[in-house]
């Protein structure tokens, strides 16, 4: 019985260190065409007919789509009246959703396809880091946020600014602090191409609450590219990966903590047992 209470005990202390500081939820990134813009709701209907996955056959991993049964999918735009602007029926849509397939919509952009056969965004409301593909002529958005932890006991609370950066190929060519409302426009190639950005409201971690699982931080920006003059970009299609491919959809594996988390305390109820006898 010694024994068996010693290597439990190792078991638990084992499952505490593997225990990760956070979880998040799973972030799924469908495309389809979109089907009707309810402008006085804010909302969206998109028939959903594909799903964005890796290809980890390759190095680096490939992105691909991989064809789903078709599904209509409604959901808020994020960014208000400006947001749902950005969209109209017979466009293709790639959205970003909390959890499933009709959970919270964090991202979504108007999706082309270069004559390369890339994938790209004309514009985007939401969440520049859950948008699956970057944007037209080689631009790409990140940003760090700035938290105006209050008594929040959560995972994360409001963030006060942005700090962004826009890069494109491959160099930083700009870098901004931003508050709710402010705005940048950017247009320093010599190909007519431009971007503008507007930071709408975000979240930010929570300093407070390391070691703590929850929910990520999630903003909202509004962005639109013009991209660069003679840049023919389509509507996208979707092709069926190869069975060599087998992707791994974006966004589905299960969320960071939680299954360690269970096996945990299903450790520990179980050291209670043995240690009481």
């Amino acid at each position: 019985m010694k024994f068996q209470r010693l290597l439990l005990l190792g078991l638990l202390l084992c499952c505490i260190a593997g225990v990760p500081a956070s979880a998040v939820i799973a972030e799924i990134s469908l495309l389809g065409p979109v089907e009707d813009v309810k402008q006085n709701e804010g909302t969206m209907v998109v028939s959903a007919a594909g799903q964005f996955g890796l290809n980890f056959t390759t190095d680096p991993p490939e992105l691909v789509v991989d064809p789903i049964e078709p599904t209509m999918i409604e959901g808020t735009v994020p960014g208000g009246a400006a947001g749902i602007a950005l969209f109209e029926t017979g466009t293709s849509a790639a959205v970003t959703t909390l959890g499933a397939e009709d959970g919270t919509w964090i991202a979504v952009g108007t999706l082309k396809q270069t004559p390369q056969g890339e994938y790209v965004l004309t514009n985007l409301a939401g969440d520049p880091a859950a948008a699956p593909v970057p944007f037209a002529g080689d631009y790409t958005l990140t940003y760090t946020a700035e938290p105006a932890c209050t008594s929040e006991t959560g995972t994360v609370c409001p963030a006060a600014a942005v700090n962004v950066t826009l890069t494109t190929e491959g160099r930083g060519v700009w870098s901004e602090r931003l508050e709710p409302g402010d705005a940048f426009t950017w247009n320093g190639r010599n190909d007519g191409s431009a971007v503008e950005v507007t930071f709408v409201s975000g979240e930010a971690p929570n300093p407070s609450s390391s070691g703590m699982a929850g929910p990520q931080p999630v903003s909202v920006f509004i962005v639109t590219v013009t991209p660069p003059i003679g840049v023919a970009l389509a509507d996208p299609g979707i092709t069926a990966p190869t069975v060599a491919e087998s992707p791994a959809p974006a966004g589905t594996t299960p969320a960071a903590g939680l299954l360690p988390v269970t096996a945990f305390l299903a450790l520990l109820a179980a050291a209670c047992v043995l240690l009481r006898r």
